[in-house]
């Protein structure tokens, strides 16, 4: 699965976000960031950002930042992209008893942080189970845009769809 930017004409390669979600059993929601790995503390504050967001427009706590055991653990890691991988903006891996995020150095650009949400909103809707979506409006769709570029509707179908995902 893969996650390409709809802005053919930006000054970098287009990133490209992969994840994995499914049908597979986890550990009791709400989740908790177990780690942030390889980020300045500005670069982690962003991300504190956008999880307080998402949970905020949830209306509930979906995910927080105090570890408990009987909870599902997120790892967030930054990596600069490989050669292999330099168009992908992030990627999920799931399991039963964790996630973990891989999060491009590309987003935390200064001329790129309008995708820093919507990324990390991607990614932990893979954790939380949910797929790719067929419409380019979503979220969840394989292409992401500017966070400014999402309509109150999608993001209200995303929280809909995340807290049902979750099981919350």
């Amino acid at each position: 699965m893969t996650l390409h930017m709809r802005f053919p004409a930006l000054a970098f390669a287009v990133l490209l976000v992969t994840g994995c979600g499914g049908e597979i059993p986890r550990s009791p929601w709400p989740a908790h960031i177990a780690s942030m790995e390889g980020m300045s503390e500005e670069e982690q504050a962003e991300v504190r950002k956008a999880v307080d967001e998402l949970n905020a427009l949830a209306e509930t706590t979906v995910v927080t930042f105090e570890p408990s055991a009987a909870n599902y653990g997120i790892v967030v890691k930054k990596n600069d992209p490989s050669q292999d991988v330099e168009n992908r903006a992030g990627f999920a891996l799931v399991s039963p008893q964790n996630c973990n995020i891989d999060l491009s150095s590309v987003i935390f650009n200064s001329d790129k942080t309008e995708y820093i949400r919507p990324v990390i909103f991607h990614e932990l809707g893979h954790c939380a189970g949910m797929n790719h979506s067929e419409d380019e409006s979503d979220i969840m769709f394989k292409a992401t845009v500017p966070n400014s570029s999402y309509t109150e509707e999608a993001i209200s179908k995303f929280t809909k769809a995340f807290r049902a995902a979750a099981g919350l």
